[in-house]
Formats: C-alpha cells, sequence, structure tokens
C-alpha cells in the first residue's frame, strides 16, 4: 500500500486507508499501476481506484494500463461477472478504454460520499 500512498500523493489524491481497498479484486503491477475491482454479490461490479506510477511516461504507462485492465478483465470473467462499471475524468484514459472495447455513457455528476463509521 505504500506505493499507491505514494502515487496518490503525487496525483494530489486523498490517502486512503488499505481497508478501503478490496481483497480479493486489488490488481496491483509493481512499480507500475493498480486498480480495483469491487464487486457487489450482484452481475455487476465497480472499477475503481485506478492509479498509474506518475513516473512512468508512454509507451510503459500504456503498457501498464493494459496490464491492470486485462487483470481485472480476467477476474471479472473467473467471478462470472456480466458488467463493469468505472469512471473517469480523464480525457486519453477514456480514449482509451473506448478503443479497448469500453462503451461511454455521458453524464455531468458529481461523486457524492458520507462517512458512516470510523
Amino acid at each position: 500500500m505504500n506505493q499507491l500512498n505514494l502515487w496518490r500523493e503525487c496525483w494530489n489524491l486523498p490517502i486512503l486507508p488499505a481497508t478501503y481497498y478490496p481483497e480479493p479484486g486489488g490488481f496491483i503491477i509493481d512499480n507500475m499501476a493498480a486498480g480495483f475491482l469491487y464487486t457487489t454479490g450482484t452481475d455487476m461490479a465497480f472499477y475503481e481506484q485506478f492509479i498509474v506510477n506518475p513516473e512512468i511516461k508512454d509507451p510503459d504507462r500504456g503498457t501498464a494500463i493494459n496490464l491492470v485492465d486485462d487483470a481485472i478483465l480476467a477476474y471479472a470473467q473467473e467471478q462470472k461477472l456480466k458488467v463493469i462499471v468505472g469512471k473517469t475524468p480523464n480525457g486519453s484514459l477514456l480514449q482509451r478504454a473506448i478503443s479497448n472495447g469500453w462503451e461511454c455513457g455521458k453524464a455531468s455528476m458529481t461523486v457524492i460520499y458520507k462517512i458512516v463509521g470510523e
């Protein structure tokens, strides 16, 4: 988790405790990238907390993204999931997803959350 926290800090994202990440469902490619699949007990899961080491540049960045994406998709298929939902504010990541067969629903939204425990 230390490398994730370092990357999050570099990207000006809040540090998350280890308990916020799913087990199983976390896919970390050492020193490259990470992504997490949050299953719901239904046919749908959420692909969240995707992050790339800020020191990695293309073409290695693209390779890292593909490695995480491939691992997430393989796990989803093993779990017999039907749909994976994700979101990104990153235009280049969105274009990469579309070129890899993801569909795009356009919506303007604000992420809301509520802390319900300590």
